[in-house]
């Protein structure tokens, strides 16, 4: 397509007969919808709209489609043709009546879900004309999470490999605390020997294994902040550097840590003074 004058650009189109778009919830910005009968008139969306006239009310321009003038009577809202978290990308829809139409498509909108009819609207479709070939019915959803198979299959491994490493962190860091209490059992027997208080003693162990336990977590938030933007190819909905993600880590992780802190503390802060001491 291209403007009166102007080299043409190539853009998607779509070939819809009218309600389409209502159907489909896509608003119409500015103009009207198709009707019956239309022919050399477009619809246009609001990236080619912005496009070819800047800050401009596109309805009533004209543009030439295939070297045919064509009038713009709407503006729709922009949507993602091809994916989600797609930027929006100029795009066009022309009337279904007067062109080569093939493998045309029915969509219906309906309350509810959509599975449960499906045959009763193929049976509606061959009663208006038996010769027209029905096939693949099925509803918008089901074909939308086929088309997305690879992108769910590629979540869900990322979903378990984040799983298995937040999980082999939690045991790792858990291991480290506890043996870092556990080589100072000495040191602590010689603090209760001398009057420390058994919850002194506990809490003193606790902040020792979270300061441990925090220079690695903000170690790994930093290296985690930089290599994040890699995966944003693969996520939607969701920035790479999502602060709810990183705060389920670091709650996890500090849960973690506390409990490896405290339990070996308790257990020591139990021991006799002397057995404490003859430790080695």
């Amino acid at each position: 397509m291209a403007l009166p004058g102007e080299q043409p650009i190539k853009v998607p189109q779509n070939e819809v007969s009218p309600g389409f778009l209502a159907a489909m919830a896509i608003p119409i910005l500015a103009g009207r919808d198709f009707a019956d009968g239309d022919r050399g008139v477009v619809i246009v969306n609001h990236a080619l709209a912005e496009k070819l006239w800047p800050k401009q009310n596109g309805v009533d321009r004209e543009v030439w489609i295939d070297r045919e003038p064509h009038r713009v009577v709407g503006v729709a809202a922009n949507i993602h043709a091809v994916q989600p978290g797609e930027s929006a990308y100029p795009y066009v829809y022309l009337p279904l009546w007067g062109r080569d139409a093939r493998d045309p498509r029915l969509f219906v909108r309906v309350s509810g879900s959509a599975a449960p009819i499906l045959e009763q609207l193929r049976r509606v479709v061959v009663s208006v004309d038996p010769d027209v070939h029905v096939g693949q019915e099925s509803s918008l959803a089901s074909r939308t999470e086929m088309s997305y198979q690879r992108e769910r299959l590629l979540a869900a491994m990322l979903e378990f490999t984040g799983a298995v490493a937040l999980l082999l962190g939690a045991i790792g860091l858990y291991g480290l605390v506890s043996y870092q209490v556990s080589r100072r059992t000495r040191e602590i027997g010689i603090r209760i020997a001398l009057g420390a208080q058994r919850r002194q003693v506990i809490a003193w162990i606790v902040r020792q294994g979270l300061f441990a336990a925090c220079v690695g977590l903000v170690v790994g938030a930093l290296v985690a902040w930089q290599a994040a933007p890699m995966l944003s190819a693969f996520l939607y909905g969701v920035g790479p550097a999502d602060a709810l993600t990183f705060a389920v880590v670091f709650a996890v992780l500090g849960g973690v840590a506390v409990a490896a802190s405290l339990l070996p503390a308790r257990r020591i802060s139990r021991l006799d003074p002397a057995a404490a001491l003859r430790d080695q």
